[in-house]
């Protein structure tokens, strides 16, 4: 079963998430959700092997969301990544599809058919 990694400080938005993946996708994914990205670092680090995708805030306490794709990007870097980020910044959207041409924004808040579409 493929896996996907939540990342965010704000609980409600993992489990969010996480329920709706579970329910619209049923058995296809196993999803994890961490709300410190120190935690969620070291059991992507411990994992030894890619997954399928990783979704993460932008801006978050200890790890910043940009500092953990940095990380995470040494461990695998083509690990999918999906950024979450509420920041209303069209320079920083701009900036991190540049820098992340590969990767998918996902602006908050967000609706169930943003996330679905993730994975269509």
């Amino acid at each position: 079963m493929d896996e996907i990694l939540i990342i965010d400080d704000n609980e409600d938005v993992t489990n969010i998430i996480s329920i709706f993946l579970k329910e619209v996708f049923e058995n296809k994914y196993s999803v994890t959700t961490f709300n410190d990205p120190e935690l969620a670092l070291k059991y992507y680090n411990d994992l030894g092997y890619p997954i399928y995708r990783v979704i993460l805030d932008l801006c978050m306490p200890k790890i910043s969301g940009e500092e953990l794709i940095q990380l995470i990007r040494q461990v695998e870097l083509d690990q999918p990544i999906t950024i979450m980020t509420g920041r209303q910044d069209m320079n920083l959207e701009e900036s991190l599809s540049k820098m992340y041409p590969e990767y998918n924004i996902l602006r908050k808040p967000f609706t169930f058919s943003d996330i679905k579409q993730l994975f269509i």
